[in-house]
């Protein structure tokens, strides 16, 4: 329970921000597929050349905000490649999969259908309110003489080096 003249003077005063999702409206999961149970990952399977129609298609409809890769998700948010998965996980940032799958025959000739590692792409857009929200959380402070690259060590630094969380201890 928080006491109340707590929560009053802090929490109470904080303005409540939406966080920017894309929209990814229905007649569009023919392409993406549909979403994982609790989280805003979209998984879809086929072979390479529809991964690359996947991926053209996706560029074209959300304008280029969306097709870039998980490990450069740190272009744009000082984080692990383990925090972009934990929060895909956790349905706090939009994630398309696509699975290449094949057939391929087994050792006494049975056939059976195997995936490939996903390419999974998510949103520019999100990435960097992410990258907004984790500021607002350490209290960080913008300085328009500094570039994107010390900026970027300045936040990891002020949020440990990985996304803060709060209350967590290992």
């Amino acid at each position: 329970m928080v006491d109340n003249c707590i929560y009053n003077a802090t929490i109470g005063n904080m303005p409540f921000i939406q966080f920017p999702f894309i929209e990814v409206p229905k007649e569009l999961h023919k392409l993406v597929g549909e979403p994982t149970s609790g989280t805003r990952a979209y998984r879809r399977e086929g072979s390479f050349k529809e991964c690359g129609e996947w991926l053209e298609k996706l560029g074209e409809y959300y304008k280029g905000d969306v097709g870039l890769s998980t490990s450069s998700v740190v272009l744009f948010v000082p984080v692990s490649r383990a925090s972009v998965y934990k929060r895909i996980k956790e349905g706090k940032l939009t994630a398309f999969f696509f699975y290449v799958t094949h057939e391929e025959t087994r050792l006494f000739g049975a056939k059976r259908r195997a995936k490939e590692r996903p390419f999974i792409v998510v949103s520019v857009s999100e990435c960097k309110a992410w990258a907004e929200e984790i500021k607002r959380r350490v209290g960080f402070v913008d300085d328009p003489n500094e570039s994107l690259f010390k900026e970027s060590e300045r936040l990891l630094q002020a949020g440990g080096g990985d996304e803060p969380t709060e209350g967590v201890t290992n």
